[in-house]
């Protein structure tokens, strides 16, 4: 049933109608059903009053209809899905209408009242509707059931409770341990790390229970839930299991800005920073957005306009950039997200896609002869002839031709990763709960500061005042 505005955007035969007015005849087959359907639908488009809920639902009954006329089964099936899910939808929107109404007349009797502070009145209305909107929030819909975290799958938590160890002097040492060894070893030292600060926090809600040694020798350990890894980010004393040097590698986002003028961005290791910091001042991302590393995609050479990679240190920093563009130099440049898995990587030490030497434990293999030596060991460089022989697949050519089948299948992986890429990044659980904290505060304190700004504009004249928070650049950390 419409009621309220949507009762007044439909034809007069769906208003409210007294029980004198003699209604229409109702429909007796499909044909009616569908017919009256489109009628509806017709007269919502003429009047330019649409509501997604009513116009969504009545397009399904015609569907419906028509689908029960052609006998189609498995369309009526899905029509009928799709009701049921508006009819959901519906009712939630209902219960949402009924709690608006009732938190505004409580909001007006509250004002009401001469003596009540018109911002903290406002202030005690937002902080209860926030808590009461928590309380009853659904959980998301879960696609694993076996997840210590519920209504949140496996795949996110995974990618949310990771911690990745950039290992200093110890690398060798720490390669010869087993993922159990690893995780003995770090529980260990965060629990003498808990009880010599006291922590009941640090001992009870933190913990490790998986590790996953890199290529390049790093670690990965895996956290209890996202919570427990953030916690563990902010008390970083047990890394003193991986030995000296050993530090966490701060995730990035990165954003790929295109058609940068070359002449423009003068970008070297030790410009970085400042061209970050211009970045940052020309944009308006959020506050608190900070950039871990900026430079070239490839080197542009003599081309006049080239690509840039901008690494953020939050994911809602990076889709900002992605749907607000890039500014640089009065002009505005389309950005889009960073796709790591889009670009085809070949390793220059065993000659295998999929990584680079840096992270390369395999042993040497010529890219000319396909020998057991590095590629610069190779006979030919010396002088002497050889066979041209592919290491991957055995053929006449090098790993890098673009005739090689190996070369061939990396690069269509690399078009698929680039063609089903999402648009935006995916924002991890600590991130969404600290954005959502941050929006409560700013609230809570735009209202405290209008109150004061009321009682204050009484007594004293107006007054202005500039800060400035300068912007910290991160050092470049590649993700591994």
């Amino acid at each position: 049933m419409a009621t309220g505005a949507n009762a007044q955007n439909l034809p007069p035969i769906r208003r409210g109608t007294s029980k004198n007015t003699a209604l229409a005849d109702p429909p007796r087959s499909m044909d009616d059903i569908a017919e009256g359907a489109r009628k509806v639908l017709n007269h919502i488009e003429n009047n330019g009053a649409e509501d997604r809920y009513v116009t969504g639902y009545i397009r399904a009954v015609r569907q419906y209809a028509l689908n029960a006329q052609r006998g189609d089964g498995q369309g009526m099936a899905k029509v009928l899905e799709a009701l049921t899910k508006i009819n959901l939808d519906t009712d939630r929107l209902n219960q949402r209408i009924d709690t608006i109404e009732k938190t505004t007349t409580a909001l007006s009797t509250t004002l009401s009242n001469p003596a009540a502070n018109s911002a903290a009145a406002w202030r005690n209305f937002r902080a209860k509707e926030w808590q009461r909107d928590l309380a009853t929030a659904a959980a998301p819909i879960t696609r694993s059931g076996g997840t210590s975290s519920p209504g949140v799958p496996e795949i996110e938590l995974r990618e949310d409770r990771e911690i990745i160890i950039k290992v200093g002097t110890n690398r060798e040492s720490i390669r010869g341990l087993t993922p159990k060894d690893l995780v003995e070893r770090t529980e260990r030292q965060k629990v003498y790390n808990a009880r010599q600060k006291n922590s009941t926090i640090l001992a009870e809600q933190a913990s490790f229970v998986a590790a996953r040694k890199l290529p390049s020798g790093d670690v990965a350990m895996i956290a209890n839930s996202a919570a427990g890894a953030e916690i563990l980010r902010k008390h970083p004393a047990w890394l003193r299991a991986f030995g000296p040097g050993s530090v966490i590698q701060e995730p990035s986002w990165g954003v790929v800005t295109y058609h940068i003028p070359v002449k423009s961005m003068r970008l070297t290791l030790e410009t970085m920073a400042d061209v970050a910091t211009e970045l940052l001042r020309q944009n308006n991302w959020g506050e608190g957005s900070k950039i871990q590393y900026v430079g070239w995609l490839t080197r542009p050479g003599e081309r006049a306009e080239g690509s840039i990679l901008i690494e953020f240190t939050s994911p809602v920093a990076a889709n900002r950039a992605i749907s607000m563009g890039v500014v640089w130099g009065k002009q505005i440049h389309n950005a889009s997200r960073f796709c790591r898995e889009g670009r085809m990587k070949l390793c220059r030490k065993c000659q295998k896609p999929g990584h680079i030497q840096s992270h390369c434990s395999n042993a040497f293999k010529c890219g000319r002869c396909a020998g057991g030596h590095p590629t610069w060991e190779c006979p030919s460089t010396k002088g002497q002839a050889i066979q041209i022989k592919c290491a991957n697949c055995g053929e006449g050519h090098r790993p890098t031709s673009r005739e090689c089948p190996v070369k061939i299948t990396a690069m269509n992986e690399a078009k698929q990763a680039l063609a089903t890429c999402p648009t935006y990044h995916r924002v991890p659980l600590h991130f969404r709960v600290r954005e959502a904290v941050k929006i409560v505060t700013a609230t809570v304190r735009s209202d405290d500061t209008a109150g004061r700004g009321i009682e204050a504009s009484i007594h004293a004249p107006e007054t202005h005042t500039e800060d400035e928070e300068p912007h910290r650049i991160a050092s470049r950390r590649w993700l591994t």
